[in-house]
């Protein structure tokens, strides 16, 4: 009976990674129908985001840690709570989204569980910046080039068509209603709730409220569209800029500032936009 291990940030740490993994171990708990864990250190996990079948283990971090990232005492601290869960609660995989660190993590962990008779399976997802930061560093030296093959051009015939016949094609762990669009009543709720007219064409960001996501280009953007009764900007999420761009936007009518959504809002406002913005940028630090 596998039971997964899953190291990665989690809400409310606000991030498309954390809700990937609350995604991906409610998945797997409904895949596997038992339980699943989940290893983390971002704080507690909201209520709209706990499952009785995902088993969340805060370890904490070091006072001086990295806000960002963390440090080595963390790194340690993770990979001896996955140990233990390997030895005492039945954890055979273990997987980590993302490299960095948490391939480290998981990997600190196998090592040490061999010296208990335990091998556990490792898998680690690797996507996003890990390959997009990867690649931009290497684009002059030719270790950039990727090599694309499907099943059907690397397997023998016959082994492509049993994998084929074998492989289902899954979302990341959301609930199904959330890949229909919103009923228009909802839509029409929601506009309400955010002051946004019926008619308005909705541009929308939903981010953390950091430098690097670019929440100022939008800003820019809004402001050279001002007078433009028929546009609204969106701005969803939280994190350190939020005072800030609440003062930026005070004289700018056609932004709203949304806060933090859940998941249904999150949906009402993809269904109630016409286009996404997503200007990120290299952070700085």
């Amino acid at each position: 009976m596998t039971t997964f291990a899953t190291v990665s940030k989690y809400p409310p740490y606000i991030s498309g990674h954390s809700h990937q993994a609350f995604w991906l171990n409610r998945a797997l708990a409904d895949l596997l129908r038992h339980p699943q864990h989940q290893v983390t250190y971002s704080g507690p996990v909201p209520p709209w985001c706990r499952h009785p079948d995902v088993l969340v283990h805060q370890v904490a971090r070091s006072p001086h840690a990295n806000a960002k990232a963390p440090d080595g005492h963390l790194v340690k601290a993770l990979a001896a709570r996955l140990v233990q869960l390997i030895d005492q609660d039945g954890v055979d995989s273990l997987l980590a989204l993302y490299t960095d660190p948490h391939a480290a993590v998981v990997l600190r962990a196998a090592r040490t569980a061999r010296l208990l008779g335990k091998r556990p399976t490792v898998a680690v997802s690797v996507e996003g910046s890990d390959i997009t930061s990867s690649l931009a560093r290497h684009t002059g030296d030719g270790e950039a080039a990727v090599l694309l093959a499907t099943a059907a051009e690397v397997l023998p015939p016959r082994a492509a068509d049993d994998l084929a016949a074998r492989t289902v094609l899954r979302y990341p762990g959301l609930p199904a209603e959330y890949f229909a669009p919103p009923r228009p009543a909802d839509l029409a709720q929601f506009r309400r709730a955010h002051g946004i007219p019926p008619s308005a064409t909705v541009i929308s960001n939903y981010v953390r409220l950091v430098p690097e996501k670019g929440v100022g280009r939008v800003l820019e953007i809004a402001e050279e569209a001002a007078g433009r009764d028929d546009l609204i900007f969106a701005i969803a999420g939280s994190g350190p800029m939020a005072d800030q761009l609440a003062a930026q936007t005070a004289q700018l009518p056609s932004v709203r500032l949304l806060g933090d959504l859940s998941p249904q809002q999150a949906h009402l406002l993809r269904g109630a936009s016409a286009l996404a913005m997503l200007p990120s940028r290299p952070a700085e630090d």
